[in-house]
Parts: C-alpha cells; structure tokens; sequence
C-alpha cells in the first residue's frame, strides 16, 4: 500500500497526530528537485515536528544498487538543497528542522568534517539520534569534556606505566574524526583507532554499530601481524613502568554497540569467540569518551597485571 502513504500520512495529521518524519535519498530518484518539493511539503503541515534525511544505505547481497551520496560532491549537492530550508526554519521556528545525516557531513568534508559539523544546540534534544543524526557532534563534544577534564592524561599514564598499547575498534564511517581527536589528545601514541572494513555487508555500509566479529578479527589479526598501522607506545617516562626491554602488550577495545542484549555481533560473535578467533586482548568498552578513556585505563592495569601473574 505504499502509494497511498501520502494520503494516510494526511488523514494522521488531520486526527492531530505529530510525526517525526525520514526521508531515505536515493541518488537520481528523490534527490534534487524532488527532494526540494518534499520538503515544502513536509513543512507546509505543522504536525511533522521535524525531518531527517539519510542517505541510501546498501549491502553486497542485492544487484539494485551500486550507489549512494558517498562521493563528497553528490553528498554536498544533497546538502545544499537541505541548507535554505533548515535557514528558514532556524528563522521562522527556531530549529534547524530539516536533518541531514551525519553521513552526509562526513561524505562531504572528510577530515574538515568538525570545521563544519554543525553545534550541539542546533540538534535540539538529539531526538533523531537513533537515525544517524547528530552522533557525531555527541561524540566530539563529550571527547573534548574528556580531555577537559583530564581524563585522557590519566588514561594515557595508566597505559604507559602498564606498557599497554590500545587500539580502539570503529567502522570506517568515523574515520574523518575519531583519528585527529584521539591524536589531538594525551592518548597520542598510546591509543590508536582500528577501522574495520565492513567485508560482511559490503555496500557503503561503514558504521561502527553494524560491524560483525569476522570482519573485528580480520582486522586485529592483521593489527597484530604489522599489516594494519600499529602505533608505537610512547616512551615510557614513570618510574614504577616496566622495563623498556619489556614489549608492549596490546589491547583491542570494542565498542558495546558492536554488541546486542544478547552479548553477540550480527554474525552470532560473542566477545570471548572473537578473542579466541583473534589471538589478541580484547575488551568491550563503551561508546563514548568520557566513559572508555577510564575504562580502558582501568583494563591496561588489569592486563599488565595479569601478565605478571602468568
């Protein structure tokens, strides 16, 4: 019944039903033009509250699509048709209304993403969060609470006294952010991302909560190996740390959204298989800084300690 959607959306706004409304951009199908129409549309009828608009997300496992707004032109073009009507809307009812994913940012301006991202008070209550919107901006402000408040330099002295080197699990999607704050930050040299391709799914699908555990292992045995960047600890400056002679043990970090209730992955991967399939450390930690920086400090102590008890 799709074709009648509008029509049914219409008769539930008419009942005083409000709406919090997504659109999915497909390139050369409601993109452009259409795009622009579909949101005079939408904002002509005050009961849908606001709008996101995320692009096409496609797997290797079907033959209808092959593209989406991941080159950064196509992703800017869809950006530039949103852009007058979140200035409208800013205008006339304070809110930017219309959504762009953060896909979108991150397709568009790569490693200038945060010069552009736009502030947190833009999202209002973060309510389209779930859809993609606004994640990104939530992880770099609550980085930098982190750094502020020294979380960072007390994470980086529990991993150079325990010669404990992190790596930090996240899909490709972050890669335009997660790597200049993390070497922006004391944790320089001593904790590094690890970007995991998404072989399972294949498609443009890159973000960190879709990553199955045999794309993880891939990916840390290839760390371990010297065929993923590594980074080198930090020389190691405490005098109660281990000898310089000792080598640096590693720990890979997942991020618990990786994770269901159920404590697997998409491929049925508990954290305890994919240590075992790895042949590594590896940890589950959550999703945001101020709260893995802590974390992972309290888990090098652990794993150095653990090693002495060996």
């Amino acid at each position: 019944h799709a074709a009648h959607g509008i029509e049914v959306l219409d008769r539930l706004l008419a009942a005083g039903i409000e709406f919090h409304a997504q659109i999915v951009l497909m390139p050369d199908e409601n993109d452009g033009e259409v795009l622009r129409e579909t949101l005079g549309w939408a904002y002509a009828r005050p009961g849908i509250l606001d709008v996101c608009i995320v692009p096409l997300g496609f797997t290797k496992h079907q033959t209808c699509f092959t593209k989406s707004f991941d080159d950064p032109d196509a992703a800017y073009r869809a950006m530039e048709v949103i852009k007058p009507v979140q200035e409208r809307a800013l205008a006339e009812r304070g809110t930017l209304w219309a959504f762009a994913a953060d896909e979108f940012y991150c397709n568009a301006y790569g490693d200038a993403l945060l010069e552009h991202l736009p502030p947190a008070s833009c999202y209002g209550e973060f309510e389209m969060f779930e859809d993609g919107v606004g994640i990104v901006r939530s992880f770099a402000d609550d980085w930098q609470r982190a750094v502020e408040s020294g979380a960072d330099a007390v994470c980086a002295q529990a991993l150079r006294k325990s010669n404990v080197v992190a790596r930090l699990v996240f899909g490709y999607a972050t890669r335009g952010f997660v790597a200049r704050l993390v070497g922006e930050s004391a944790v320089a040299g001593l904790a590094s991302p690890l970007f995991v391709k998404n072989d399972f799914f294949g498609g443009n699908v890159d973000v960190t909560g879709l990553l199955c555990g045999c794309d993880i292992v891939r990916a840390i045995r290839d760390a371990a190996l010297g065929e993923g960047p590594l980074d080198e600890p930090a020389s190691l400056e405490d005098a109660d740390s281990p000898a310089p002679n000792d080598s640096p043990l590693a720990l890979f970090c997942i991020p618990r959204v990786v994770f269901n209730d159920d404590g697997v992955t998409l491929d049925d991967m508990a954290l305890a298989d994919i240590e075992k399939a790895a042949g590594a450390h590896v940890a589950v930690v959550s999703c945001n800084g101020s709260e893995f920086l802590p974390e992972i400090a309290r888990l090098a102590a652990d794993l150095r300690a653990k090693s002495f008890e060996g």
